[in-house]
């Protein structure tokens, strides 16, 4: 074995020894004196309005806007919380939606009064769900028929070209032709 590859192989070790040593400054003193940790202190952060704002699916930019913090500060340590909170508001979202659609009788409380009037059925909120969650679409069907039902013959088209200065070719014409 060469001594320059016993070299490399010791690298790696004095290395990590090296960042070990990184990790506490102090020298001599029990783990329990250590000096605390320095650096920016963390932002606080209202974790009721952020999960408000996001079910109502405001970006980033606009959460960090409200909150007064940066955007990067909202997606490095709240993006997972974010992600369940969106995913609620669809939830609420498409519930309202199927409520309109099929719409929903009046709710009453103990009392005999009404909390919640009655919702009639939209049916341009059946056809968007239908669109959106089943598929369906539209289909526009053009037939070429006359009145009685039977297919119109095919026409004959005939193109014919004007030039600026009042010249005409096409339909039977050469452009040459005068």
């Amino acid at each position: 074995m060469s001594p320059t590859k016993a070299t490399r192989r010791k690298q790696p070790a004095a290395k990590q020894a090296k960042r070990r040593s990184t990790k506490s400054k102090a020298k001599n003193l029990p783990r329990s004196k250590t000096p605390a940790k320095t650096g920016r202190p963390r932002v606080a952060v209202d974790l009721q309005q952020l999960e408000v704002l996001a079910r109502i699916h405001c970006t980033y930019e606009e959460m960090a806007a409200v909150m007064g913090i940066s955007e990067k500060t909202i997606q490095r340590r709240f993006d997972h919380l974010v992600k369940g909170w969106r995913l609620g508001g669809k939830t609420s979202l498409r519930r309202a939606q199927f409520t309109l659609a099929l719409g929903s009788p009046a709710q009453y409380d103990e009392e005999g009064r009404q909390v919640r009037p009655a919702i009639t059925p939209d049916r341009v909120m059946l056809i968007w769900l239908g669109k959106q969650e089943l598929g369906q679409k539209d289909v526009a069907r053009q037939e070429h028929t006359d009145g009685e039902g039977k297919p119109l013959p095919p026409t004959e088209l005939t193109v014919e070209f004007v030039e600026p200065d009042g010249r005409r070719w096409g339909a039977g014409k050469s452009r040459d032709a005068d």
